[in-house]
């Protein structure tokens, strides 16, 4: 190589335009690169879904499926880091939702120790003097009612509040108790001091002892109004009225012995069997990340032949033998084509791909290739996996059986948060949107109250590239996050342009409040875009930040 070649390949690098190995790649036959993108309509939601990480996969059944992180699928189930449902429907924009799978066997359980509880429980609380505590309201006659009690004698004698009328009757916060949060929960949600908390116990869900939560302001409490209490909603994490529009609770941090938990990449459907991508996140007031980002690690597959409804390898084997363990393929994506995994293209009738960035949610560096055989995949074997070095990756030799060995495919310091890749058949390209906060990690950009996010398109003609960016994209305050490019309903719109769904979720800033956040985002949204090897006339710049 020449060394003026050599300066220039070194400024493509840096810039991230071009993969950190060199590779002689020839573009397909009457395959031209994609040069322009357009958001042509305003993002659009699922309502009944709550969560992140949607990845939603093309089935053989023309069900699209998809996991999703701490959230509740498309309801009906508990929180959870995990959870499994299905999209059903021929219209884009009118697609129904179902809940398949709470997944709870990937939740991290009952506390083992004091210090993995969200909460202890209070029998009688004391402010300014004065105790109180919850009790059966014995002349209301109703079975299932509680009154707030005082004493003013240091529990000598007991009256009720408010008159001794019932607080929430026929309701899932019909006999509540007080509650305080543990240190690590109430540094994370950030709801001490202005509150007092108390959870009713509602049931036993996936094994678990499940609770609904409740606030109220410590000026408000010893009225013992029903009115002044509010609940954390699932739906979009705010703090509203009724009971029964509450997050199910289970009084646990969800954080493991690793002090990780679950989370998902996304789910591939090949020869009519369901496969996920899981792995550990290590959040970033627990890790030793200098840049104080999420760690992922321990990255799994597992497998369902049933439609979601079960899932083999189980939770505590991925947990104890990851198929890959650390970072370097700890936020893998498997690489989509179309239905139900139907492909020819770059080996993939033969081969299943996944890239994975070096284990972070957010703003890592790079991205490397993984591949496995076809009829080797259902083993969930690491030992069959090979990985990209460099060269022509159509021929073996450019592939090695050491993760350590592999080479970066793409490279982009602090911008290569976790994403997947969509080949695009109409045009033979492949497409991945590469995605970093404004802030330097997810932490940082609450303190700086911008969860705004940059989407960079990126295409090539072959999975391992060259890779080249298309186009960049601010998002503002929507924040943008995991955007991934559907298999299913992509339509071409012209001889050179194919108009594609892309999915995500995201989180706006909203300061003065509990976390922060405002999670009206926080959902399975989407929105249609085209792609375009010639550049398009643009319509509303706003369709990006979701006008």
């Amino acid at each position: 190589m020449s060394s003026a070649w050599s300066y220039v390949a070194k400024v493509l690098v840096a810039g991230g335009l071009l993969s950190g190995v060199l590779q002689p790649c020839v573009a397909k036959e009457d395959s031209k690169p994609i040069v322009d993108i357009r958001f042509d309509a305003p993002y659009r939601q699922v309502e009944s879904s709550f969560g992140d990480e949607w990845a939603p996969t093309w089935g053989r059944d023309d069900v699209l499926y998809t996991g999703n992180d701490d959230g509740t699928s498309f309801g009906g189930v508990p929180n959870n880091p995990l959870a499994f449902g299905k999209l059903e429907g021929s219209d884009p924009y009118h697609l129904h939702g179902t809940t398949i799978n709470g997944m709870q066997s990937f939740s991290e359980g009952q506390p083992a120790a004091p210090e993995r509880a969200g909460w202890v429980g209070i029998d009688v609380y004391q402010l300014d003097g004065t105790l109180y505590r919850f009790a059966p309201c014995a002349a209301a006659g109703v079975s299932d009612s509680t009154c707030l009690m005082m004493s003013l004698d240091s529990g000598v004698s007991w009256t009720p509040s408010n008159g001794g009328k019932p607080l929430f009757p026929g309701t899932r916060f019909s006999a509540p108790g007080f509650i305080a949060l543990s240190a690590d929960h109430a540094a994370s949600s950030n709801k001490t001091g202005e509150f007092v908390f108390a959870a009713s116990y509602i049931g036993v869900f996936g094994g678990a002892a499940t609770y609904v939560l409740g606030r109220v302001p410590r000026a408000q409490l010893a009225a013992g109004r029903a009115s002044d209490w509010s609940f954390e909603r699932a739906s979009d994490l705010s703090w509203q009225s009724d009971p029964n529009q509450a997050l199910w609770q289970t009084n646990s941090r969800a954080i493991g012995p690793d002090e990780g938990n679950w989370k998902t990449m996304n789910s591939y459907s090949v020869d009519g069997v369901l496969y996920m991508f899981v792995t550990r996140c290590r959040y970033p007031e627990g890790s030793d990340d200098p840049q104080h980002r999420h760690i992922f690690q321990n990255a799994s597959i597992i497998k369902s032949t049933d439609g979601g409804r079960s899932w083999t390898r189980p939770a505590y084997e991925n947990y104890v033998h990851p198929m890959f363990p650390g970072k370097r393929f700890g936020a893998p994506y498997f690489v989509w084509y179309g239905k139900d995994g139907a492909a020819s293209a770059d080996n993939a009738g033969k081969y299943v791909y996944a890239i994975s960035n070096n284990g972070h949610f957010e703003n890592a560096d790079d991205y490397v290739l993984g591949r496995v055989l076809r009829s080797k995949l259902p083993d969930l074997s690491a030992a069959d996996w090979s990985f990209y070095t460099a060269g022509d990756g159509m021929q073996d030799g450019s592939w090695t059986s050491s993760l350590a060995g592999a080479k970066p495919v793409l490279v982009a310091p602090r911008r290569s948060s976790m994403t997947g890749m969509t080949y695009i058949p109409a045009l033979r390209r492949y497409v991945m949107v590469v995605w970093h906060y404004h802030s330097a990690n997810f932490s940082q950009a609450i303190q700086d109250k911008d969860l705004g996010t940059v989407l960079e398109f990126y295409e090539a003609p072959r999975p391992w590239g060259h890779w080249t960016r298309v186009k960049s994209v601010d998002t503002g305050r929507l924040g943008w996050y995991a955007p991934l490019i559907g298999q299913r309903f992509q339509t071409k719109s012209g001889p050179s342009s194919v108009q594609v769904f892309l999915y995500g979720t995201g989180f706006t800033a909203a300061p003065g409040t509990d976390l922060g956040l405002d999670a009206t985002l926080y959902k399975l949204n989407y929105m249609p875009i085209t792609l375009s090897t010639k550049p398009l006339q643009h319509r509303n710049p706003g369709f990006a930040g979701g006008q």
